[in-house]
């Protein structure tokens, strides 16, 4: 068997690969041979049986690093191939270059993963050298992506850390587009789409709004969200929003309550860049004619009509709170914070306060998962070279354990560091309520005059 070297591409792709496949849970791969690796350019794929293809494809638009995962199906050998599952693959905001990085010089060893596929990996006094930038780790990312997917505001999504890689944290949305649906985004909606649609177009851009406000979303240009429709009876089914970006670092993430009102009354948001729906931070001039439309038709409207919204709005965000069913929570605990009483707004409160700790804690509890602790041949070389200990997650995508030093003084350097990391997730967790409290409080005391 050829050496396949740890700084080589073939290596991790094929152990990214094969792990990347396994935690989606598609396939109960554990058990069953791939075939072999097909490579051609930056397309490759596995084998799974006679008729599954899993195909990763060079991501083609986007600021982040990335692919594209397709799951095929080919019956025959004379019949096209069948998209069955698709995922777009994206490194967190702000990734640095692949390379490896967990063996040692002149470690060299020899291994099977459960597939049978086996590697022998060695690695010389490097001849390349790894491109690294500055990197700052934002857990609200991630985080954001768990609390909108339990509220239905993006598609279904998985988390995957290869430690093959520097910095190699993944978000895997699912593709929305297939043989039942398709996605449009915003900037395509037609005047016909607007004037048969008017009703949803008008509760979901509100809500979306809303909901956009009190995390302070950012980047929600007209193609990072849109509605998903029936394909083949052209209807309107729901909004989604398919990318997005977290607000940066801040000391409190609180807008007073003048600051909320008076950003919600004039269709406005706070000076940081690019937050919120981003034709509201343009001036028409800036738009074409479908955002202008859009704007004037949805957006721009007198102070009685955008408290009718915004209550709207309220009502909907709501409904998604009591769909949320929370597996997580003992339902002992929850009938002690009457969390299952879903007439009143307390209960709702609560419960919502609960789907953000829930989210948190997911993130808290992958970053403290541990590599190196099975006793196999391909977690040796996750351990810490030298000290022959396991290694958490956040510690190999780069996160230094405890809390920074006080030398540190830029707030921003300190996310490094995972307990200033997991400090500043909860202190957004309480300010994302304090936001929503203060909005919520305006809108029903002013829609009830």
């Amino acid at each position: 068997m050829s050496k396949v070297f740890s700084n080589s591409r073939r290596l991790i792709h094929n152990l990214f690969a094969f792990e990347f496949i396994k935690s989606l849970e598609l396939f109960q791969i554990q058990n069953l041979p791939f075939g072999p690796l097909q490579s051609e350019k930056d397309i490759f794929e596995f084998k799974y049986n006679d008729k599954i293809i899993i195909r990763f494809e060079p991501k083609k638009i986007g600021i982040n690093s990335g692919f594209i995962l397709n799951i095929l199906k080919k019956e025959k050998s004379n019949e096209p191939e069948k998209i069955i599952n698709s995922f777009y693959v994206k490194k967190y905001h702000g990734s640095t270059k692949e390379s490896s990085k967990n063996l040692e010089k002149n470690d060299s060893i020899t291994f099977s993963i459960s597939a049978g596929i086996k590697f022998s990996a060695s690695l010389r006094s490097s001849e390349t050298k790894s491109i690294m930038k500055k990197r700052n780790f934002d857990l609200k990312e991630p985080f954001l992506y768990i609390l909108l997917n339990s509220l239905n505001f993006v598609p279904e999504v998985k988390f995957f850390i290869n430690p093959y890689v520097l910095d190699g944290f993944y978000i895997a949305t699912k593709n929305i587009s297939d043989e039942e649906n398709i996605f449009l985004p915003l900037s395509k909606l037609s005047n016909d789409n607007i004037k048969d649609n008017f009703n949803l177009i008008n509760e979901s851009l509100n809500l979306t709004d809303f909901i956009s406000r009190i995390i302070r979303l950012k980047d929600l240009h007209n193609e990072n969200f849109g509605f998903i429709i029936d394909r083949d009876k052209n209807i309107f089914k729901s909004l989604t929003i398919i990318d997005f970006a977290q607000p940066i670092f801040m000391q409190s993430y609180k807008l007073s309550s003048n600051e909320i009102i008076k950003q919600f009354l004039n269709c406005t948001y706070s000076e940081q860049q690019n937050e919120g729906i981003r034709i509201l931070n343009l001036d028409d001039s800036y738009l074409d004619e479908s955002g202008k439309c859009i704007k004037n038709l949805f957006f721009k409207v007198e102070e009685k009509s955008r408290i009718v919204n915004g209550f709207n709005a309220l009502e909907q965000f709501k409904k998604r709170i009591e769909n949320v069913e929370l597996k997580e929570i003992n339902v002992t605990d929850m009938k002690k914070q009457n969390c299952l009483d879903k007439e009143t707004d307390d209960s709702l409160d609560k419960k919502f306060i609960n789907i953000l700790k829930i989210s948190k804690e997911k993130i808290k509890n992958l970053m403290l998962q541990e590599k190196g602790n099975v006793n196999k041949p391909e977690e040796n070389m996750l351990k810490k070279p030298f000290k022959n200990v396991s290694r958490t997650n956040a510690e190999l995508i780069g996160f230094k354990l405890g809390k920074a030093p006080d030398n540190i003084e830029i707030s921003k350097e300190r996310l490094n560091y995972l307990d200033d990391a997991f400090q500043d997730l909860d202190n957004y967790c309480k300010d994302i309520i304090y936001n929503y409290n203060n909005l919520k409080i305006y809108i029903l005391n002013n829609y009830n005059k």
